[in-house]
């Protein structure tokens, strides 16, 4: 029990120790250019912050320290941690489009610039192992499923001083106490959760959209009234905190909504679809065809169908004793915030689609589906596993030939497109290969994940197009 129970964080240190021995080697002339360099490019900014550009070049990697890795929101977060929402740069007004817990974490642990890429991966580490031991029962499947989270090309995000590590530890800690039923557990994540991200506005109408159905279904208005208030009450207090401290700032009660006109944006369902880089487009492109689409049909074929499943004496918490309903509700909940980001993108961006893959799939929810979902697919057919896996593939292509946004297809760029399907077929059919043949499979899968990873980090160091 005891080595089983070390394995998984042995996995993950590993992941991480193997991410930074990659990056310093291709840090070297002769190894880039050896290796990584005769496929692909990397990116350079040269000018002032309002005159820029950025080239392609053939160099390797950039050097990691306190300069190069606040960039990006890494240099909001940095500059809300040392002054909190007190605007002294007057190019960083944005600021309170980022809601504090992380920024606040930073600055208590004191840790340094250059090793909150390693404080950050242990929240998310943290976070993970937390959903994996209460979602995924098998020591086996624990271990599987694990090196596949590390894996996914936006687990990137996880090394940076973004706020995504704690977003998936706090939900996570909000997890344990349903689990354990306590509540004040539950209580203290989804309350801090709900401090991290601004996404949390979608979670709270994704947690009213699931707790309706299942109202439906129960039809049981005192329970349902009762059960969906003792969920949302930690999050409108965490949204009202931040809502407080930022007016303290600046005055304006509505200080997020604020900030959000200091992004350009158009308007228009029928704008060309843009994004901030074609290494972002193409993970985008899979988390729209492979994870949004399906949760958005999966959801509305479960609200059709619970409307014939009325049972008016059922009366489930997620907060009692039914380790399987909590389970089923959590996956409802997550496809919901997943199937909820999408229609917020799609009405509100313009079809400026930057950063979506981020917010979709290094959240908690979509590690939560990650691990729930081969036992919710155990007894469906290889063909309709099959047809599911081949429509979201003809329906990705046919849209990949409909936009002009990202040039040629077939270049480095899409590498992270590639490795998504790769996994996502892996996940989908890993129940039909043979034991002995999964590791090995998996292993080499690994390594050109772990390289693209160092890719995206490094292009992040570089202060090129983001690609999250």
């Amino acid at each position: 029990m005891r080595n089983t129970f070390f394995k998984e964080p042995i996995i993950a240190v590993a992941v991480l120790l193997t991410f930074f021995a990659v990056f310093k080697l291709l840090r070297n002339p002769v190894v880039y250019e050896a290796t990584l360099g005769m496929i692909s490019h990397n990116y350079e900014r040269s000018g002032t912050r309002e005159n820029f550009s950025i080239d392609d070049v053939n160099k390797p990697y950039v050097s990691f320290d306190k300069e190069t890795i606040n960039h990006w929101d890494a240099e909001l977060y940095k500059d809300i941690r040392d002054d909190f929402y007190e605007v002294k740069n007057p190019l960083l007004k944005e600021k309170p489009a980022f809601y504090p817990l992380f920024p606040l974490v930073w600055k208590l642990s004191c840790i340094d610039s250059r090793y909150i890429v390693v404080f950050n991966y242990a929240l998310f580490i943290a976070g993970l192992l937390i959903l994996l031991r209460l979602l995924v029962p098998e020591p086996p499947n624990r271990l599987l499923y694990c090196f596949i989270a590390t894996l996914v090309p936006t687990a990137v995000t996880f090394y940076l001083p973004y706020a995504e590590s704690l977003f998936v530890l706090t939900f996570a800690v909000a997890v344990l106490g349903i689990f354990k039923n306590k509540y004040w557990v539950y209580f203290t994540g989804a309350f801090l959760f709900c401090t991290t991200r601004p996404a949390a506005l979608i979670f709270i109408t994704a947690l009213l959209a699931t707790d309706l159905v299942y109202f439906i279904m129960q039809g049981n208005a005192k329970h349902f009234i009762k059960e969906f208030l003792s969920k949302m009450l930690p999050c409108v207090l965490g949204y009202a905190v931040v809502t407080v401290v930022q007016f303290l700032y600046t005055g304006s009660w509505t200080a997020y909504f604020d900030a959000l006109a200091y992004w350009p944006t158009e308007s228009g369902l029928f704008n060309t679809i843009i994004d901030w880089s074609v290494e972002g487009f193409g993970m985008t492109v899979f988390a729209v065809f492979f994870v949004c689409l399906p949760a958005l049909i999966y959801l509305l074929l479960w609200g059709l169908k619970s409307l014939g499943r009325i049972n008016k004496q059922e009366k489930k918490s997620v907060f009692g004793e039914d380790v399987a309903w909590k389970k089923e509700y959590l996956f409802h909940l997550s496809l919901a915030f997943i199937a909820g980001n999408l229609l917020y993108t799609f009405f509100t961006s313009g079809n400026a689609i930057n950063g979506f893959s981020r917010y979709t799939m290094a959240v908690p929810f979509f590690y939560i589906v990650l691990f729930l979902v081969p036992d919710r697919i155990q007894k469906a057919s290889l063909l309709l596993k099959s047809t599911a896996f081949m429509a979201c593939l003809v329906g990705m292509t046919w849209f990949l030939s409909f936009v002009i946004y990202g040039g040629d297809r077939f270049r480095f760029e899409y590498t992270g497109l590639l490795l998504f399907v790769l996994l996502g077929a892996f996940v989908l059919f890993e129940s039909y290969l043979p034991a002995k043949l999964k590791w090995p499979l998996l292993i080499v899968l690994a390594v050109p994940c772990i390289v693209w990873q160092t890719y995206l980090f490094n292009m992040f160091l570089s202060n090129a197009w983001i690609f999250t």
